[in-house]
């Protein structure tokens, strides 16, 4: 296993361990983080069932998906990274979600989260996404 793997496999070990503490107000609880190229930590976020974001209302549009307005870890990231006006070459999305018994659970971004990485994404230089799959 090359350093590279094993720093990817820390970072969403880490993200996993923060999803399992991270208090989301609801039954899923996913965190997201985006590193630079080095994989030094930029910005942190998890979901949030009781708030929203504008971006997050903006992209559950252009994907027509109307009833998913908490605040998903991803955009949180990304709403974060956009305000403090960075463009990161090499960027890097790693997204967990944990069980109550901080076991892995699938963490694919779903439609909304892809529309926002595949847009602003780009534009704030994020060129892979890494998630945690079910044990």
């Amino acid at each position: 296993m090359s350093s590279v793997e094993t720093k990817h496999e820390q970072l969403l070990h880490y993200a996993l361990v923060k999803a399992h503490e991270h208090q989301s107000n609801g039954r899923q609880k996913v965190w997201a983080v985006i590193t630079d190229k080095r994989n030094h930590i930029i910005t942190e976020a998890g979901n949030n069932y009781r708030r929203s974001h504008p971006l997050q209302k903006h992209f559950m549009t252009k994907a027509g998906r109307y009833l998913q307005e908490q605040c998903h870890a991803e955009i949180k990231a990304l709403s974060l990274l956009q305000s403090m006006r960075l463009r990161v070459k090499g960027a890097k999305l790693f997204v967990a979600r944990s069980s109550p018994s901080m076991e892995s659970r699938l963490a694919k971004p779903c439609v909304i989260c892809q529309e926002a990485i595949n847009t602003l994404g780009k534009e704030l230089g994020i060129n892979q996404v890494f998630y945690t799959e079910s044990n």
